[in-house]
């Protein structure tokens, strides 16, 4: 009789001991940090309301799974989208001393707002049938504008960079000599050669060096 008392006894405390463990369990995996370290693998929705932090994760993969990062998304490595990567809302990329967008089509239908240097090497195309840019130049030559009374006549300067067949647009300087009239530009390797005349009809023009503004378009 003795016994079986002990044995409902003790059955009762164990049942108790076993709830109140469960309950601990619970409130230590919600109000607590946990650490596991074994794998985690769900076929269901898994949801991280707090700050979730990847400690020396060779590899974090989103793998063949709609995910939703609705707050701050912080990547502190390589950040790796090997399918497409949708950004609805605005992208900052602070101090980044390299962004690129390597061997892929990334089409940006907003506004793409960028504080620093901004360098297409594959070329640049504006517009859905715009014309692909591959290289642009800038600089300064100096001519010196001489030439006879209504004849035509070419100068060339230095332009490092530039080849045959690159589109030249010239800005003439604003104290030309009066009678002067710009008639076009064409390139050579490292070189423009700008076309102009002297439309007096009357006399010669022997003119002073002065920068002229030029711009060659690949």
């Amino acid at each position: 009789m003795i016994s079986h008392l002990w044995a409902k006894v003790r059955s009762a405390v164990l049942v108790g001991l076993s709830l109140l463990g469960g309950i601990t369990l619970g409130a230590t995996l919600v109000a607590a940090a946990t650490t596991i370290s074994t794998n985690i693998q769900t076929d269901g929705t898994l949801s991280v309301t707090g700050g979730t932090t990847l400690v020396a994760a060779t590899s974090t993969s989103f793998a063949t799974a709609s995910s939703t990062v609705s707050g701050v998304l912080n990547v502190g490595g390589v950040l790796n989208a090997n399918g497409g990567a949708t950004l609805n809302g605005a992208t900052t990329l602070v101090n980044a001393t390299s962004t690129s967008f390597a061997a892929a089509s990334s089409t940006i239908s907003g506004v793409l707002n960028v504080g620093g240097g901004l360098k297409a090497v594959g070329g640049l195309t504006v517009g859905s049938s715009g014309t692909s840019i591959t290289k642009v130049l800038v600089g300064t030559c100096s001519i010196t504008t001489t030439a006879t009374k209504t004849a035509s006549t070419t100068a060339s300067c230095t332009a490092t960079g530039v080849a045959s067949g690159y589109k030249v647009f010239v800005t003439p300087p604003s104290n030309l000599e009066t009678w002067i009239l710009f008639e076009g530009a064409t390139s050579t390797t490292d070189a423009i050669t700008i076309m102009y005349a002297n439309a007096s009809t009357t006399a010669d023009i022997t003119g002073s060096a002065r920068p002229w503004n030029w711009m060659a378009v690949q």
